[in-house]
């Protein structure tokens, strides 16, 4: 059954502005999720058990107009339309990502990365270290000390959350506190922090097929309230080699 753990991409939209057409501007962010770009991605998705590599892949985008700014976008499809998004797909994109994993300086060692495909988010090999720990219990994830000042304000009785409190506990939790364990040095980075340093260049990102800036013209109608959303959708179909299990 598919969780938030098989999750392989993100996307994010980020409108730009409406001229007197309609025609939205777009910027959207399509960002593979600490995996290796240059390889085929496992998942659960695909008869075969893998999908194209990021690098390869060219997907159908779609942008889907909410107009109900009550909801968000995904919950009243009676109330959004999509709009399939014209881009231009970068030809360096391949060759970016081999170069950055490969390249090495005159001594032999990485000369932009040190990239390690164990710390891949879809590497079955994965250590436990290396991904997010599992969630806190809400009861005992945050606690916030109510002090005397923010009680005589109003006129206040007790907490209404748990993590609210107004004893000593909140110092008896970071008194008996234990200092996190040393983290050896090292240059080893995954992908995800590549994607991160790529995404601090809006030039390279494009060219790395991260971003991509497009242009939506809106329907009669569309955001008469003035609010709404934007999302980005995408055909699956075109990333993957064979027909998704539902």
């Amino acid at each position: 059954m598919a969780n938030f753990k098989n999750t392989r991409f993100t996307l994010m939209a980020f409108p730009q502005s409406i001229d007197a057409d309609g025609n939205l501007s777009l910027n959207f962010l399509f960002i593979p999720r600490n995996i290796n770009p240059i390889k085929p991605v496992n998942t659960i998705f695909s008869a075969a058990g893998t999908a194209t590599a990021f690098a390869d892949a060219k997907p159908v985008f779609n942008a889907v107009i909410c107009n109900n700014p009550d909801e968000f976008a995904g919950k009243l499809p009676d109330q959004e339309h999509a709009e399939a998004l014209s881009v231009t797909f970068s030809t360096q994109a391949k060759a970016i990502y081999q170069t950055l994993k490969d390249a090495k300086d005159t001594a032999g060692k990485p000369k932009y990365f040190n990239v390690d495909d164990n710390l891949s988010n879809d590497n079955p090999a994965q250590s436990p270290e290396h991904r997010a720990p599992v969630a806190e219990d809400a009861s005992s994830s945050v606690k916030k000390y109510l002090p005397k000042s923010y009680q005589a304000a109003f006129n206040f009785n007790s907490p209404r959350v748990r993590n609210a409190v107004t004893d000593d506990s909140y110092h008896c939790a970071m008194r008996d506190n234990v200092p996190p364990a040393n983290v050896p040095v090292t240059d080893t980075i995954s992908w995800g922090k590549v994607y991160a340093h790529l995404l601090r260049q809006p030039l390279m990102a494009g060219k790395a097929g991260l971003l991509y800036k497009t242009t939506v013209k809106l329907k009669d109608g569309d955001f008469k309230k003035a609010v709404g959303y934007t999302s980005i959708s995408l055909t699956a179909q075109l990333i993957l080699p064979s027909k998704i299990n539902h």
